[in-house]
């Protein structure tokens, strides 16, 4: 038995507070030291336990970061490649991009980006190239309907209405990548030659990209209307059309305006 400290009244040996006054002893004051050590180191432990566990599923997040990055990069790359056949593509990437990126500002780092740029990229090029079309579209209808509207009934064939037939003519088939966005020479260096019922325009060329194509417009009175018979190369008019031009062979140009 000892004092207490603080009361004087007897206390056990091995007691931690005295049982009158509440007082803590020495050994109490060691076993609480003790506790708080070993609760601290338990807690250190603890968080050393989950600094690797976030660890861990930060490099596993990152790796599926890279992952996802390149899965995004590649349907990008096709995408963009056939963006106006298959036109998901960058969407798909752009997806998954944002995917990699949740992942990076869940697990605090900055995934790899290259799929997702990609991916905006080729929604940009691929709404372009369709904004394009669909320009052309519109433009190219207006083109035939004014063309239709001067061409009217077309009883006569004089050198005007041949160019107006054969420029619709070269609309309507893309005669050698003929567009509406093309430069026609018709009306000033036309040679219209009538032949009863039949007709042959030459001397006329269009212009795409810097290029003059030559082509000869040959005509048939059909009842009452004359109408194109065939747009040529050659002025055989009496030969059949010429085979459809194979995609990616050159045109032969007339080097010289007339």
């Amino acid at each position: 038995m000892t004092p207490c400290r603080h009361c004087s009244a007897p206390i056990a040996d091995d007691a931690e507070t005295c049982q009158f006054c509440g007082f803590i002893t020495a050994r109490g004051v060691a076993l609480k030291d003790a506790r708080a050590q070993r609760e601290e180191a338990e807690a250190r432990q603890r968080q050393g336990a989950q600094a690797a566990q976030a660890q861990t599923a930060r490099a596993s997040a990152q790796a599926e970061a890279s992952r996802i990055n390149q899965t995004a990069l590649l349907w990008s790359i096709i995408g963009t490649v056939l963006c106006c056949i298959f036109p998901v593509g960058p969407v798909v990437g752009l997806i998954y991009g944002l995917k990699a990126r949740g992942l990076g500002k869940t697990h605090g780092f900055s995934p790899p980006l290259g799929g997702m740029v990609v991916s905006v990229g080729g929604l940009l090029l691929g709404g372009s190239l369709w904004v394009l079309v669909g320009v052309m579209g519109v433009k190219e209808e207006t083109r035939k309907t004014e063309l239709r509207k001067a061409i009217g009934s077309a009883e006569v064939l004089d050198l005007q209405t041949a160019c107006r037939l054969a420029e619709l003519e070269l609309l309507q088939t893309d005669y050698e990548g003929f567009d509406v966005f093309s430069d026609i020479d018709c009306d000033s260096t036309g040679d219209l030659d009538l032949d009863g019922e039949e007709a042959t325009l030459r001397d006329v060329r269009f212009i795409k990209s810097k290029e003059r194509t030559p082509f000869v417009a040959c005509f048939r009175r059909n009842s009452t209307h004359w109408v194109v018979k065939q747009l040529r190369a050659d002025e055989d008019c009496d030969a059949p059309p010429p085979p459809p031009k194979k995609k990616g062979t050159s045109t032969k140009s007339d080097p010289s305006p007339k």
